[in-house]
C-alpha cells in the first residue's frame, strides 16, 4: 500500500502542478486578452462615436441643404398658392438666416427669401384691396337698388 500511497501523492502533485501551470498560463494569457479586449471596446467606442459624428453632419448637411433650396421653395409655394407653408418655412429657417446672417452666403439667402416674403405682403395687400373694392361696390349696389325699390 505504501507503494500505491506514494503513487497517489505523486499523482495528486503532477495534477495540482499541473492546475498551477494551466492558472499561471491563464495568468500569463490574461493581459493579452485584457488589452485585446480594450481594443475591442475602443474600436466599438471609435465606431459609436464616428457614427455620432456623422449623423450630426448629416443632420447639419440637411439643414443647409433646406437653407439653400428656400429662396426658390418660396417662390413655388407661392405660385402655388401655399402661403401658409412658405411662412412656415420660412419662420423655420429665420433664426438660423438671422445667427449667421454676417456669412455672405447667408446673406444672400436671407436677403432673397425676404425678398419673396415682400412681394407676398404686397400681393396679399392687392387681393385685400380688390376684395374690399368689390365688397364696398355691392355695398352701394344693394343700398341703391333698395333706394329704387322705394320709388
Amino acid at each position: 500500500m505504501g507503494v500505491n500511497q506514494g503513487n497517489r501523492e505523486q499523482i495528486e502533485k503532477l495534477s495540482s502542478v499541473d492546475s498551477l501551470l494551466k492558472k499561471l498560463q491563464f495568468l500569463f494569457k490574461l493581459p493579452n486578452k485584457l488589452k485585446s479586449q480594450i481594443q475591442e471596446n475602443n474600436y466599438e467606442q471609435g465606431n459609436r462615436e464616428q457614427i455620432e459624428k456623422l449623423s450630426s453632419v448629416d443632420s447639419l448637411l440637411k439643414k443647409l441643404q433646406f437653407l439653400f433650396k428656400l429662396p426658390s421653395k418660396l417662390k413655388s409655394q407661392i405660385q402655388e398658392n401655399k402661403y401658409e407653408q412658405a411662412v412656415q418655412d420660412y419662420l423655420h429657417a429665420e433664426k438660423v438666416l438671422e445667427q449667421y446672417g454676417n456669412l455672405e452666403s447667408f446673406q444672400g439667402i436671407r436677403q432673397d427669401c425676404y425678398n419673396t416674403l415682400e412681394q407676398l405682403k404686397d400681393m396679399l395687400r392687392q387681393q385685400f384691396k380688390q376684395k374690399e373694392v368689390i365688397i364696398t361696390f355691392l355695398f352701394f349696389k344693394s343700398k341703391y337698388c333698395v333706394n329704387l325699390s322705394g320709388l
